[in-house]
């Protein structure tokens, strides 16, 4: 769906504004409340939300069509100290890297993803307790541990998801299908991050845009110098 701007409209616990969206089925115009900022210590229900990615979705009145609107958004929850931006633009988002790279909150971990489906994933790795370093270090581990058989199966994404029963796992999604669910159990997490340690974490502790592809940068470190 597209957006059209329209009149900001703060209120006070969040930061939102009114806007217009286009179906993308029937073309009919629906109003539509973007939230800019949500925190979560002062809006749960809101952050709820976010987890669900309920807040980004939008129903055409008209045809019942649901989808989801893109736009760009910070997720602040200070009880664990995390910002994570969504930024959907390339180019913004490589500034928006530069630009939070060299500034410096105190105690606060800062993100920057490029889709609801990261920033959703990036929540659920800080909530579960986890570096998003090591996870991220984990799927290039298992990935190209795994390298003939995913290609061949056309996997283009490695999602994180932490299961109601407290155990995580790694899945695999081939086009728009889950190929497969590989765990990812807290022995492999705590053997990453052992053998990563604090020497290769600290290469990058200003690294925001942390990835598949920044995971994929740490494992080849490794591969190709060793440990010294």
């Amino acid at each position: 769906m597209t957006i059209k701007k329209g009149k900001d409209e703060g209120i006070k616990m969040a930061i939102s504004n009114k806007a217009v969206v286009k179906c993308s089925k029937c073309g009919e115009s629906i109003d539509f409340e973007v939230f800019r900022s949500v925190n979560a210590h002062t809006d749960p229900e809101l952050a709820a939300k976010v987890k669900s990615r309920e807040l980004f979705k939008c129903k055409c009145p008209k045809c019942g069509n649901e989808s989801y609107v893109n736009y760009d958004f910070l997720y602040n929850d200070p009880d664990k100290r995390i910002m994570i931006y969504m930024i959907f633009e390339e180019n913004k988002l490589k500034d928006i890297c530069k630009l939070l790279s060299s500034k410096e909150i105190p105690g606060y971990t800062m993100r920057v993803v490029g889709s609801q489906q990261s920033l959703v994933e990036k929540i659920m790795m800080f909530e579960s307790g986890l570096d998003d370093r090591s996870v991220e270090i984990g799927k290039s581990v298992m990935y190209y541990n795994n390298y003939k058989l995913f290609k061949e199966a056309g996997v283009s994404q490695i999602r994180f998801n932490h299961r109601e029963d407290g155990s995580n796992e790694f899945l695999m999604i081939a086009g728009s299908k889950l190929f497969a669910r590989v765990g990812f159990p807290k022995k492999e997490y705590d053997k990453i991050s052992s053998l990563y340690g604090d020497r290769y974490l600290a290469l990058a502790k200003d690294d925001i845009a942390i990835d598949l592809a920044w995971g994929k940068e740490m494992y080849d470190s490794v591969v190709k110098y060793g440990r010294e």
